[in-house]
């Protein structure tokens, strides 16, 4: 109601107030698709639901809701009792709308929209448009939009309890903590908020690099083949005799044939057409994660021991490399695969800005050591602290060549 005035004011309309109630009176109510008129496509129908983002500052106080473009909007879908299933997801992965959206399939999004507002407009659906300027999601690196869209991955679970004495991954990881030494000590707390609050862990990507996901899918109910652990096993074999290619290389039906037949499954291979590979590779996380296993306990287990006195790296490791290892650690064993954590800072110059060849302050250690010795790097590196940042110039490396001299 407060809107009313504005509205029309902007829509250059007019008109009145014939009835009013709360807005959360709205929910559930069932209303026609706008564009219903122009295709039979679109002759379904939506449903309002309550959304604690919508404000009274701007537009009319009804969003448009788009549970698979937006973490709001899909959170705001779920908290009114609808399935993630339900979700309708039209955006394909190279940005255009699918073959079966009815009037605008195939088209780029961007392109689409001036259709889009011609098709309302067409349908007597329209009261207003306008261009207006706004924030919008960019690639950190490439510097264009960003498409965001909700997809089905695959996720390790924080919440559901495990094997490991009925504990969630959560709870084993929070006591893991508690049983972790940390250098400096304030590692411990910010690590043991990272994994408090911290959302399931999406373990699959849509790379064209990475571990493969090595997974038989069932195409119709996309469940995993009842023998996955066996096929991995299989996939293993292959990859370490002819290489990370080899899953590529290998058919649905060449991997079912290496399966030994059973009581249950007699003949393996015969269910190859009901299934299709899994085409995600796996969070690079997940792979460093692991070096408990493939390390400690793999290529160097003759020189290592289980559980690592030490994992060593820099402060950004908190989110990345002890964290991922904690997890896949307690996944495995129930504990994590270290006693201790230290955390160092990172190298920048005098001024305490990091180094960086566009900004022409980097110090190569190598020219250091050829031109003023090694053990004048060394002496640097032994009376640095260094739980902060480590600051370099040619100014504090004299200071520690004249210490040296001493």
């Amino acid at each position: 109601e407060e809107r009313v005035e504005a509205c029309l004011s902007q829509w250059n309309a007019s008109g009145q107030v014939i009835a009013s109630c709360k807005g959360q009176d709205l929910a559930g109510l069932r209303f026609q698709h706008p564009l219903w008129q122009a295709h039979p496509g679109y002759q379904r129908e939506s449903v309002v639901i309550p959304a604690a983002y919508v404000g009274l500052d701007s537009g009319t106080g009804i969003v448009h809701c788009a549970p698979a473009y937006g973490v709001e909007d899909f959170l705001s879908w779920r908290a009114a009792g609808h399935a993630d299933d339900s979700v309708i997801n039209p955006v394909m992965g190279n940005g255009h709308y699918a073959e079966s959206l009815p009037l605008f399939s195939g088209m780029l999004i961007w392109k689409a929209n001036a259709e889009i507002v011609k098709t309302l407009a067409n349908s007597q659906s329209l009261v207003a448009s306008s261009n207006d300027k706004h924030s919008y999601m960019h690639c950190w690196r490439h510097k264009t939009p960003i498409i965001y869209r909700a997809t089905s991955q695959w996720f390790a679970s924080m919440d559901k309890p495990l094997g490991h004495a009925g504990k969630s991954l959560r709870q084993l990881a929070m006591a893991g903590v508690e049983q972790t030494e940390f250098f400096p000590a304030w590692g411990k707390a910010r690590l043991s908020a990272m994994i408090a609050n911290r959302p399931d862990w999406t373990l699959s990507r849509q790379r064209q690099w990475g571990v493969p996901m090595a997974f038989l899918v069932h195409k119709e109910s996309g469940e995993l083949h009842p023998r996955t652990s066996e096929l991995l096993e299989v996939v293993a074999l292959h990859v370490e005799k002819n290489g990370i290619e080899a899953w590529q290389q290998l058919t649905v039906e060449d991997l079912l044939r290496h399966l030994p037949a059973t009581k249950t499954d007699p003949s393996p291979a015969q269910n190859a057409t009901a299934y299709e590979k899994n085409r995600d590779t796996l969070d690079v996380w997940f792979d460093s994660g692991t070096t408990h296993a493939t390390v400690l306990r793999g290529s160097h287990k003759e020189q290592s021991s289980f559980p690592a006195d030490l994992y060593l790296e820099g402060s950004d490791q908190h989110r990345g490399w002890f964290h991922s290892s904690l997890l896949t650690g307690c996944m495995l064993d129930g504990h994590p695969p270290y006693k201790a954590l230290l955390t160092h800072g990172f190298v920048v110059d005098g001024q305490g800005r990091k180094m960086s060849k566009s900004m022409g302050n980097v110090i190569a250690p190598q020219k250091v050591s050829e031109t003023l010795g090694a053990d004048i790097l060394r002496l640097w590196v032994a009376t640095t602290d260094y739980s902060g940042e480590l600051s370099i110039s040619d100014e504090i490396l004299k200071r520690v060549v004249e210490s040296y001299r001493r």
